[in-house]
């Protein structure tokens, strides 16, 4: 007869989130597939769509696990500005010196995202289901743009979320009441003489 159930595979949604406007000049958002490629402090190479860096004392982006964007770029401490583009090029107004490129943003995509493993902390890495990372400009070869200044809300909507909790509850003490009923029935059947 049945065995009970067992959990066949955990989907994970990266479908993006809502835009929430930070004004922070490091936070940065992906519109769009992708992932930025860190650094974490183990010498790991992850994937992760957490865009909220700030800048460390050597002037290096990173999150707040210490994990650096890949590839670094350093933030000048004299720098008045900081302006990155769409298409992931980073600039700053230095005083005296004007407008200097200090590098460019890379985005990372999967032909299968889902393959990939998780490590915690909102990142991920690469595993023979996912295949390796295409590497890219943000905006070319399918993924994202980068907003300056925003993050990713959650992409997980919580009214639908419970109202699925409680059906799939529902669902399940319907299921017990039947088989309490069915039980029922064939111990009336062994009992009859």
């Amino acid at each position: 007869m049945g065995m009970g159930v067992k959990v066949g595979a955990a989907h994970k949604n990266f479908e993006p989130g809502p835009t929430r406007m930070t004004y922070n000049p490091y936070d940065l958002m992906i519109d769009g597939p992708g992932f930025f490629p860190v650094l974490t402090p183990q010498g790991e190479v992850a994937y992760t769509r957490t865009g909220s860096f700030h800048v460390d004392s050597q002037g290096i982006l990173q999150l707040s696990n210490g994990s650096k964007m890949v590839p670094q770029i350093v933030i000048p401490t004299n720098a008045v500005s900081i302006g990155i583009s769409q298409s992931g090029e980073v600039k700053a107004l230095l005083p005296g010196a004007g407008e200097a490129v200090l590098g460019q943003i890379q985005i990372a995509n999967f032909q299968n995202e889902q393959g990939l493993m998780a490590m915690g902390e909102g990142l991920y890495k690469v595993s023979l289901a996912s295949g390796p990372p295409l590497q890219g400009l943000p905006g070319e070869n399918g993924v994202g743009l980068i907003h300056q200044g925003a993050l990713e809300g959650s992409n997980v909507n919580v009214a639908n979320s419970m109202v699925d909790m409680i059906t799939t509850q529902r669902a399940y003490e319907m299921g017990t009441k039947v088989m309490g009923v069915a039980d029922q029935m064939l111990s009336a059947t062994v009992n009859i003489k």
